[in-house]
Order: C-alpha cells, then structure tokens, then sequence
C-alpha cells in the first residue's frame, strides 16, 4: 500500500483536473490520428468521451480555481474523508484507468493544447504530481471535499487507485462536475 500527498496544487485557470499515464496518452493520440491540439479534439468529437471510457485518461471537470491538497492511495485504502470532521462533497466510482510506462500524473488543461514528446518532457521537469505504479489496469474511485488540516478547511480530491487483472468495465460519469463550494 502506498499514499502520496501533494500540497497548493492549481488547476492553471482552466476549470479540469487530468490524470493519465502521459505516454500512453501519446501513443494514444497517434493510434487515433489525433492532431497534436488534444484540446480541440477531445472537445469537437466524440474522441473526449472515448479516451476516458478506455481508460487512457481521466478528466475532473468543474474544477475551482483553489489550491487543492492531491491525495493518491493505492490498493482500495479507506478514504481520508471518512473521518466525521472532514466535508465530503463528492464520491464518484467507476473510473478506470490503463499504466503501461510505470507513471500516472495530474496535470492541467493547457498542456493539451500542443500535445507532443516535447511537451512531455516540459511536464517532467516541473514539479507535478507524479506517481509510479505497476503497470496494468486500476479501478479509480474519486473524492473531493474539504479536509480539516491544522484548523482549517483545505480543498482536497483524493484518488483511490486498485490494481486489477483484466481492464474493467467503466462505468463513471463522463459529464460529472467537480464543483467545490466554501
């Protein structure tokens, strides 16, 4: 079992959380002969919905320009917002997710906009979440809320990945908003 805790992440104005195993995506996009801006294609056609539903990604829409406090927990850990003085606001299952390179990051919107090797390497310099994983498929589930650290409330979404033998079956909602509200 394995958590990672990452602090004052931004979603860069863009109201999306991404997460994904980049080079998968890559690979991805060439095997569907996506152009390079995965930010037109993925919104002008139905190849949003279908890169998600195969697990290449996960997409969080609606959310709030705050600083987010990024939990990952690995083999289907028990959720921090179990304890009574967090707020949980959502809890969504059926995500699934593919790792074929090792890696998952979370990573923003603008980095879709010209998706290439290059800007892979442009993510891999900064300071993202990044977390290594066996590869294989994982159930996601996702929560997002409010923690109470030191005090005070912190905007949190935490992922709770399961590695499982064979690709499941996705079963999420595409079109679920991620709205926090203070």
């Amino acid at each position: 079992m394995a958590s990672f805790i990452f602090k004052e992440v931004l979603n860069d104005l863009m109201d999306y959380f991404l997460l994904s195993d980049l080079n998968n995506l890559l690979a991805y996009k060439s095997e569907q002969h996506l152009s390079d801006d995965l930010i037109h294609e993925f919104t002008t056609n139905q190849s949003g919905d279908d890169v998600v539903q195969q697990g290449v990604m996960i997409a969080l829409a609606g959310i709030d320009n705050l600083p987010y406090t990024i939990l990952v927990k690995t083999e289907n850990e028990k959720s921090e917002f179990t304890a009574q003085q967090h707020r949980l606001i959502h809890c969504q299952s059926g995500y699934v997710l593919q790792v074929k390179h090792k890696q998952i990051r979370l990573f923003t919107m603008p980095y879709l906009k010209k998706f290439t090797v290059f800007t892979l390497d442009k993510i891999e310099q900064l300071k993202t979440v990044k977390i290594n994983l066996e590869n294989g498929w994982y159930t996601v589930n996702i929560y997002a809320g409010f923690l109470q650290i030191s005090g005070e409330e912190q905007a949190c979404i935490e992922f709770i990945l399961e590695h499982v033998d064979q690709q499941p079956l996705f079963q999420a909602n595409i079109q679920y908003m991620y709205h926090l509200e203070n």
